[in-house]
């Protein structure tokens, strides 16, 4: 899975938080492309809260996250 070089500053390691945030919020955006649906512009890896990882969902306009919605009512 490809992550932005830009946003991973080089790192490798797949127990960085940081890194693992990003791979996440990376998979999650070709999920939905895959889906069909819009990728979420503000979703990113965010800093490690923690030492956690973690994922801004951030905030979007209304319609791609009705598309969600309704995706995953239609599979539910």
């Amino acid at each position: 899975m490809a992550v932005e070089a830009d946003r991973t500053n080089g790192r490798t390691d797949a127990t960085d938080p940081l890194l693992r945030g990003e791979q996440a919020a990376a998979a999650l955006q070709a999920a939905l492309r895959k889906a069909g649906l819009r990728p979420l512009p503000s979703l990113k890896g965010g800093h490690p809260i923690l030492g956690r990882s973690f994922v801004d969902l951030g905030g979007c306009e209304t319609e791609p996250i009705f598309e969600l919605a309704e995706w995953i009512e239609s599979r539910t």
